[in-house]
């Protein structure tokens, strides 16, 4: 659409990668962006690291009623992420994980086997990082005002 509209920028802009390489060079609120997730060709052994959970099977049968043919999954170039169950196998970068499963577990219980031994961060750090940080001496008050209709009420009886 920009390159359509004549912005002359958007003809160096190939990935999103590049869009944000853009903003951290001309905006210092965003020069932290690169450090946000691995870059659109960040690979593991080659491969993508998979969107769908390993167990993500029947995808054939969403479609059977029109082919039973597996639909070719949808290229991504701006991530380092496949629409697809195939890929790097293990346990990708914090950034990265899609999804938590381990044996045993039911989904989000899971999620302390991808935690270290405090139980507070993910192995391998914090799966992000915050762009706009409040000013210094700045104290965040969030959810310190409850709304009426959600107050705890006591029970007559």
């Amino acid at each position: 659409m920009l390159k359509a509209a004549g912005n002359t920028d958007a003809a160096r802009w190939n990935t999103i990668d590049d869009i944000g390489k853009s903003m951290a060079d001309s905006l210092p609120l965003f020069r932290n962006m690169s450090d946000i997730a691995p870059p659109a060709n960040f690979r593991i052994n080659g491969m993508k690291v998979p969107r769908q959970p390993h167990r993500y099977s029947g995808r054939t049968a969403m479609h059977a009623d029109i082919s039973v043919h597996e639909p070719e999954s949808p290229n991504d170039p701006d991530t380092p992420l496949a629409f697809s169950m195939e890929g790097y196998e293990n346990v990708p970068p914090p950034s990265l994980i899609t999804h938590y499963w381990a044996p045993g577990w039911n989904s989000v219980q899971s999620l302390n086997k991808f935690q270290d031994e405090a139980g507070g961060h993910l192995n391998g750090g914090d799966p992000g990082k915050r762009l706009i940080e409040p000013r210094e001496g700045t104290v965040m008050k969030y959810f310190t005002k409850v709304p009426k209709h959600s107050a705890t009420r006591r029970r007559s009886g």
